[in-house]
């Protein structure tokens, strides 16, 4: 019976929904008729009348979003297109210089590999015929300080300053050991070349100090030989020469160190977590238009640079809407609003609206706040991600369109539509544990109800004025309530 009573209630709850998604299309089809013949077409005059208002706390349909938003938003930064492609062709240019750096590394990082394995592979030719050779230990000793100095990646001949026909210009030449096979004529080298040579550096200080730690015993049996000082000031003005012409080539362009422009790497990685139910933002052209978005502002905004976040910001407003708009869209919205507290990640900014809701919260809820309190649940645990990403990765998305279109009317709707979840969740958080409480608020459900949600949001009369007056108050205690960093 109990069963049957429970399934009865269930679609009795089904078909409630269903009136009422059906009765919100038929107003939302009438609304969209006004907001594009009328409120659009005259915003200036429309925005502030009533009839506006109450279509807006309805929530704006997909398909004047792309108008309404930006005009709410508005250009205060006075973005051109001109300046957006000027920013975008900067961006787009370092990318693909990094790009090509990221290959030339990956291109020595190989050279070297193969230079140390022509390296051991010299080295036990030379070990192999080290019988047919005079090598003493003062020998093995000067052509391991020849490696260390010059950083060749090719012993055993180590040749000095002079051109390579010593005879026809009566320089002098460093007597070392040679393999019972002539080795090939020296060529000149690049600074390509140079690089990798000196790129193996440690490899051949390695293989250096082995020549040094050699067999004593061994060399007891050879002729002592001993080096020039004068070869061994070639070596060194040889070794000189390649570390100057390496550092020529090798040199990075100066950086400004208040620059955060080095955070584009980060984009891509951070857009394979943002709506990954989304696969068009995963790969395709949306993809590539919402990294070339956030790159853009990257390079037009180096003292913030990219910050995890904006990411989600950025692919709801191109939900809707052309690059060039979303970028004039996004780089208002982070210079209007609450965001630059959080990315500039500013503990005293962060904490007066931290504060600021917790005392909302407590204002309004009291109950639930106690038992979150009670149960160790600080507002920072769950308001950070739903200020910085405006609920746009905790809400579904349709919901969280709709919070965005109360966001536009009216900042205050930001604490507003938090309060408006604890609201409407407030019967499965009161009583349950932190686990539990932690578990569901980080995880919203999937699927809610528009209107009974939104019911809950804007049941809360709390005016703007009021809502200022406790952020000027939390401003005034944040520091010594939260202390230099959120709770």
């Amino acid at each position: 019976y109990q069963r049957r009573v429970h399934g009865k209630r269930l679609r009795e709850e089904r078909r409630r929904r269903d009136r009422q998604r059906r009765q919100r299309d038929e107003f939302m089809h009438r609304a969209l008729g006004e907001w594009r013949d009328e409120i659009v077409p005259h915003w200036d005059t429309m925005r502030s009348k009533a009839r506006t208002r109450r279509l807006w706390l309805a929530g704006i349909p997909d398909a004047v979003r792309a108008s309404v938003w930006p005009l709410a938003i508005g250009n205060e930064l006075g973005v051109t297109p001109e300046l957006y492609e000027i920013f975008k062709l900067k961006a787009e240019t370092q990318r693909r210089r990094s790009a090509a750096a990221a290959a030339a590394v990956d291109a020595a990082a190989v050279a070297e590999a193969a230079a140390a394995a022509q390296l051991s592979g010299d080295c036990a030719e030379s070990s192999a015929s080290a019988h047919a050779t005079v090598r003493s230990p003062t020998a093995r000793r000067q052509e391991a300080f020849a490696l260390q100095a010059a950083g060749a990646h090719a012993p055993p001949k180590i040749p000095t300053p002079t051109d390579d026909d010593d005879s026809s210009h009566g320089g002098s030449s460093m007597s070392t050991p040679r393999s019972t096979h002539s080795s090939p004529a020296r060529r000149s080298e690049s600074p390509a070349e140079l690089k990798t040579a000196a790129s193996g550096a440690t490899s051949s200080n390695r293989e250096a100090q082995q020549f040094i730690e050699g067999d004593e015993e061994e060399g007891n049996a050879t002729l002592e030989t001993e080096c020039s000082e004068a070869e061994l000031e070639g070596v060194r003005q040889l070794a000189d020469q390649a570390r100057r012409r390496r550092s020529e080539t090798d040199m990075p362009p100066p950086v400004n160190p208040s620059s955060k422009e080095n955070t584009a790497a980060l984009i891509e990685l951070d857009l394979h977590r943002t709506f990954p139910d989304l696969q068009f933002y995963q790969e395709g052209p949306e993809h590539d238009s919402l990294h070339a978005v956030l790159d853009t502002y990257v390079h037009y905004r180096p003292d913030i640079g990219y910050v995890q976040g904006m990411s989600y910001l950025a692919a709801v407003l191109l939900l809707y809407m052309d690059s060039y708009t979303v970028f004039v869209c996004l780089a208002n919205m982070l210079n209007r609003y609450h965001f630059l507290s959080f990315f500039r990640m500013d503990p005293r900014e962060m904490n007066v609206h931290l504060l600021t809701f917790d005392m909302l919260f407590e204002d309004q809820l009291p109950g639930l706040h106690r038992h979150f309190v009670a149960i160790g649940m600080r507002v920072e645990f769950f308001c950070l991600d739903w200020f910085v990403t405006l609920f746009s990765k905790s809400l579904p998305l349709d919901i969280a369109a709709h919070a965005w279109d109360l966001f536009f009317l009216d900042e205050v709707y930001m604490h507003l539509t938090a309060l408006g979840i604890l609201k409407f969740l407030h019967s499965q958080f009161d009583k349950a544990p932190f686990e539990e409480v932690f578990e569901l608020i980080t995880h919203l459900p999937k699927e809610i109800d528009e209107v009974a949600f939104f019911g809950c949001v804007t049941s809360f009369d709390i005016p703007s004025r009021k809502i200022k007056a406790i952020q000027l108050q939390a401003a005034s205690i944040a520091p010594a309530y939260f202390g230099d960093n959120p709770r």
